[in-house]
C-alpha cells in the first residue's frame, strides 16, 4: 500500500494530494508505460521513481525524478512520454494554456489522462480528437470538504 506523502499542498499552487488509495489506483493503470509524465501530480510522481515529475513546486527538488517546468510558461524537453498523467490547477491554468503543455509533452501515441470535474467541462472539451472517457474518482486528503467530485479522464 502506498503511503501518504510527507508534504503539506501549497493551497496557493491549488495543490491537492491524493489518497494512498487514489494513488494506488492510478498508478496501477499507468505501470505498464515506459515514459510517463506526472504533470502537476507529483503523489504519483514520488511512487514511480522511473517517471519524470514536471511541477512548479520547488520542494520536489529533493526527488532525483523532479524537472521544474510550468504548464504556462512550457519550455521543450528532450524526451516525449507514453502517458502523461495531470491534475492540473484549474483555477489558475485555461483549457487552452493546458492544451499547449500537452501539445509539448505529447508524441503522436502519448495517452493522457487527466483530473477534471465529474462532467468534463474544464479540460476535456480541449483534446475532442482523444475522447477521453471517465475512469474513476479521483480523491484528496484535505482538511476541507471538495466542493464536487473530480474524476480521472482518458483515453487509455
Amino acid at each position: 500500500m502506498v503511503k501518504k506523502v510527507d508534504l503539506v499542498p501549497l493551497l496557493e499552487l491549488e495543490q491537492y494530494f491524493w489518497t494512498p488509495e487514489t494513488i494506488e489506483e492510478i498508478a496501477t493503470v499507468v505501470r505498464s508505460y515506459k515514459r510517463i509524465a506526472c504533470l502537476s501530480a507529483p503523489t504519483l510522481g514520488v511512487v514511480l521513481p522511473e517517471s519524470v515529475m514536471l511541477d512548479v513546486d520547488g520542494r520536489l527538488s529533493k526527488f532525483p525524478n523532479f524537472v521544474y517546468w510550468d504548464i504556462k510558461h512550457t519550455k521543450s524537453l528532450k524526451q516525449k512520454f507514453d502517458i502523461i498523467v495531470s491534475d492540473p490547477p484549474y483555477s489558475l491554468v485555461t483549457g487552452q494554456e493546458f492544451r499547449r503543455a500537452v501539445d509539448v509533452l505529447a508524441g503522436s501515441k502519448t495517452k493522457l489522462i487527466v483530473v477534471d470535474s465529474e462532467d468534463g467541462r474544464l479540460f476535456v472539451p480541449e483534446f475532442p480528437e482523444r475522447n477521453l472517457k471517465k475512469m474513476f474518482e479521483a480523491k484528496y486528503y484535505t482538511d476541507e470538504e471538495q466542493p464536487e467530485p473530480w474524476y480521472f479522464w482518458g483515453d487509455i
